[in-house]
């Protein structure tokens, strides 16, 4: 009897075992990003009404093709500003598409730079599943469009993240380099933002956090070309201390604008202020710096 029960009590203690390492596996950071690509992605299909402006903020439309290393089909905007020496790369969210950004284009146009605005593959006009790899591989094509074909100089890139697009432009400052950088509504790194928002995953070592790892505050500790990062006081998506948080780790040059009124996805209460704040950001950027 008493063996019988030690045996059933051994095997209860294995099974169960199994059964929470296996589930301490399932939820790894590691493993959840691609399982969990339809959540973490959100693409609309291009919209005809929205597709069909010619120009923003007197600056025609250029539509760009493009293939990414994996053969993917991609597509861009393109604004060449009549003068302007700068040009913004363009990564957006995870929601829409380029074309629901026309009032960010718009006032970066009015800031007085070009601005290239791309789809990573699934959204819009651009081909493809979106998975974060992917997205990678995308903004490394639309960088190397403008590099390559625009013949655009490494110093006079500007990479602009607006939210999961700060994971990108972070990626894109590591490994190619450029003249400036700005983060909106971003970010301090994927698995530092799931810590807080769901607290068990602090259970999980570094090195079974996601991969890619989209660590943007690891990247602003490092040395950086003029930083401005821009966060909206409402933002109940990605609240105001993640850009508090950028800001206090990254080195010098920098620069932090809250914006009082304005959330996630509207900054249109304090549209005067961004608009000036890029203005101001841009002017102050020197005009034959290197690139970094």
């Amino acid at each position: 009897m008493r063996k019988t029960v030690f045996f059933l009590l051994r095997t209860f203690s294995i099974a169960l075992a199994i059964v929470i390492v296996g589930c301490y596996l399932f939820f790894c950071p590691r493993f959840l990003m691609d399982n969990y690509s339809h959540v973490l992605f959100c693409p609309f299909p291009a919209d005809k009404e929205l597709y069909s402006v010619a120009e923003i903020g007197g600056a025609k439309k250029e539509d760009i093709y493009f293939k990414n290393a994996k053969g993917t089909m991609l597509h861009g905007w393109f604004f060449q500003k009549p003068g302007a020496q700068k040009t913004v790369l363009f990564a957006h969210g995870n929601g829409g598409n380029l074309s629901y950004r026309q009032h960010l284009i718009d006032a970066l146009l009015n800031a007085g730079v070009s601005v290239f605005i791309y789809d990573y593959s699934g959204y819009g006009l651009s081909q493809g599943k979106p998975t974060v790899p992917q997205a990678l591989a995308d903004s490394e094509a639309a960088y190397n469009y403008l590099t390559d074909i625009k013949k655009i100089p490494v110093k006079d890139i500007v990479l602009y993240g607006e939210s999961l697009g700060g994971g990108m432009v972070a990626h894109l400052l590591q490994t190619k380099g450029a003249g400036g950088i700005i983060l909106d509504s971003t970010f301090t790194s994927v698995l530092g933002l799931a810590k807080k928002k769901v607290p068990p995953i602090m259970l999980y070592p570094p090195f079974l956090g996601p991969n890619p790892a989209l660590d943007v505050q690891t990247v602003l500790i490092a040395k950086h070309p003029p930083l401005l990062i821009i966060h909206g006081k409402l933002d109940d998506m990605l609240p105001s201390s993640e850009a508090e948080e950028n800001f206090a780790a990254a080195s010098e040059p920098k620069r932090l604008v809250i914006l009082p009124a304005s959330n996630h996805n509207d900054k249109d209460p304090d549209l005067n202020q961004y608009r000036q704040s890029l203005k101001d950001y841009f002017d102050s950027l020197p005009k034959d710096a290197p690139a970094q």
